[in-house]
This record gives structure tokens, C-alpha cells and sequence, in this order.
């Protein structure tokens, strides 16, 4: 599949591989991330996330492709300039407190300012409070809001989480999805979450990526979402072809379709349930099953992560 760069694009990849040996962890991929988004990348263990992201990151070189983060090539010195991660852990210092592992990293990096700037990022996060308290005593939850602002330091304009919601409880990964909207919309940064906390993702991701076997498979905004994995009203009537026509005459544009166990199905997202009864009733058609059916948002990533996911129409 294709990407086309839209204008405000920060990370844009085209045909990325990267090869060890005769295995492509990344597969001639494709993909565009553009500024404000939180872009859910979803994939199975082994399709390629965390390789695509150290590329990214510019830890790792790819072995063929194009890869553009804020208009540069992060292989080349300085790539790396406004992008902060947490790929795979952390990396705290568990002998230090919040403020110190902020700290240290600040001055490693020059950040003028530095006490005040860890600061506002332990408020941020919500760690203002902890004090001496060393990281090796906090909750995971606290560790892993305690790495997302380690990767802030020094304002990136791009922030990497691979699988943040990992081992939270639900209380957990509330306060993180919450961090990571307060994050998107008061810093104005984007954001790219690998996860396999699929609902999560659901709940706050305004863009998607799908990748499988090292290829990205598709891409759509949040509002393509809704529609593709949306459920359908089912209809079966007792003269079918004289129904078909009603729902067609009196529902312009639905995409009425006849399934293969003979019912017809009218897309949720173009008309209700009341909708199709009344088109139905107008037309003086006996209805014998009539019902709405929800598409389970894990069953449909599940499908696009498949190989036949390929198949599936996205958004750009």
C-alpha cells in the first residue's frame, strides 16, 4: 500500500526495510504520521513496531528505503533532534528519585533552565509529589509516567511509547491514556503508541496504523475507524428481491448488500434500525428477522493484522 505524505507530515516512510540476515523485520513499509496526531501503531508481537520505531529514533539503520522525520534522515547525525522515546523499558535509575532521573538527563542535554523544566514535567505526569522516593519504589504505573516524562526532557515535537499500557491495572492505564491526551493537547505533541491494549487504543488514538509481517497493511483517521468496524442492522424479509428494492428506493447511499447466508445488511454508520422498519413497512414487506449486529473492535484488528487484512480498504 502506498502513503501519500500529507503536507503537515513529521515522519514519513516509504519502502523502509530493515534486513537481518535473510529475515526483513520491516518489509518495504509505508507510513505517514502527521503533527498533532496520537497514531496508534498496532501489530502482533514480531510484525515489526519496535524496528520500525529504533528506526525512527535513528538507533537502528535501515537496510533499504526512505525514511523522513521532521524533514530529516535520523540514520545522518542529528536526525535524532526532537524525538523522544521509551522503547521496550524505561531506563530509570532506581537509586534516584523523579526529580533526579529528570535531572540528570536535563543536564546531559544542555536544557537551560533545568530544575524548572523537570519540575513541570513531574507535574505533567503527576509525580510532583514523590519527593526523595526512589523509582525503584514506585508502582509500575508511576514508572512508566515517570519514563514518559524522561523522554520529554528537552521538548521533542515527537514522543515514542512502545506498549505503555504493559502489566497497569485499570486504574493504571486510565491515568496513563489520560496523560498521554493531556500531553497531545497541552504540549501539542504527537504521539506514536505501539499497543496490544487494543479498547484503550480505541478510546483515545485519533489515527491508526495496522502493520503485519514488516508491512503496513493500512492507515485511517479515528473517523474511519468508527465506519469500518462498525456493526450492520440485518433484515430478512419473506419476498427478499421486493425488500432489497424498498431499502434501496428509500435508503440512497446506505451500501445495502445481500450477505451469503441470503440476509441483507445496512452499514449502522447510514441508518438506523428504525430506519430500515420504516422503509420496510412503507413498502408493505413482512418482516421475518430484523436486528442490529456489533462488530467487536478486537476482532477487527484482529482481521486486519491477518494476511487477508491486506484486502481491507483504508482511509489516507
Amino acid at each position: 500500500m502506498t502513503t501519500q505524505a500529507a503536507p503537515n507530515s513529521v515522519i514519513r516512510a516509504q519502502g523502509l526495510t530493515k534486513t537481518y540476515g535473510k529475515f526483513n523485520a520491516v518489509d518495504g513499509l509505508s507510513m505517514d504520521v502527521r503533527e498533532g496526531d496520537i497514531y496508534g501503531f498496532v501489530g502482533r508481537n514480531g510484525a515489526g513496531k519496535s524496528t520500525t520505531m529504533r528506526m525512527i529514533c535513528g538507533l537502528i539503520v535501515p537496510t533499504a528505503g526512505e525514511l523522513d522525520v521532521l524533514g530529516q534522515d535520523p540514520s545522518v547525525g542529528g536526525g535524532r533532534t526532537g524525538v523522544g522515546a521509551i522503547i521496550e523499558a524505561p531506563g530509570l535509575l532506581d537509586k534516584s528519585s523523579a526529580m533526579d532521573n529528570l535531572m540528570y538527563k536535563a543536564i546531559a542535554l544542555g536544557v537551560p533552565k533545568a530544575r524548572a523544566h523537570c519540575q513541570e514535567l513531574l507535574q505533567i505526569v503527576g509525580l510532583q509529589d514523590t519527593g526523595s522516593k526512589q523509582s525503584c519504589n514506585f508502582s509500575l504505573g508511576m514508572r512508566q509516567r515517570l519514563g514518559i516524562a524522561l523522554a520529554m526532557v528537552g521538548n521533542p515535537r515527537i514522543l515514542l511509547l512502545d506498549e505503555p499500557f504493559n502489566g497497569l491495572d485499570p486504574g493504571a492505564t486510565r491515568e496513563m491514556r489520560e496523560t498521554l491526551q493531556k500531553i497531545n493537547r497541552e504540549r501539542e505533541m504527537t504521539i506514536i503508541v505501539s499497543s496490544h491494549v487494543l479498547d484503550q487504543l480505541n478510546r483515545f488514538a485519533t489515527r491508526f496504523g495496522v502493520i503485519n509481517a514488516g508491512r503496513m497493511v493500512a492507515e485511517f483517521e479515528s473517523e474511519k475507524m468508527a465506519e469500518l468496524a462498525a456493526g450492520a442492522i440485518r433484515v430478512r424479509c419473506k419476498d427478499m428481491p421486493a425488500a432489497g428494492l424498498a431499502l434501496r428506493q428509500a435508503l440512497p447511499g446506505a451500501d445495502v448488500t445481500l450477505s451469503d447466508d441470503g440476509v441483507y445488511q445496512v452499514p449502522s454508520t447510514k441508518a438506523t434500525a428504525e430506519q430500515v422498519s420504516d422503509a420496510l413497512f412503507a413498502a408493505h414487506q413482512q418482516v421475518l428477522e430484523l436486528h442490529k449486529t456489533e462488530r467487536d473492535v478486537e476482532d477487527f484488528f484482529l482481521e486486519l493484522m491477518d494476511e487477508s487484512g491486506a484486502s481491507v480498504p483504508a482511509a489516507q
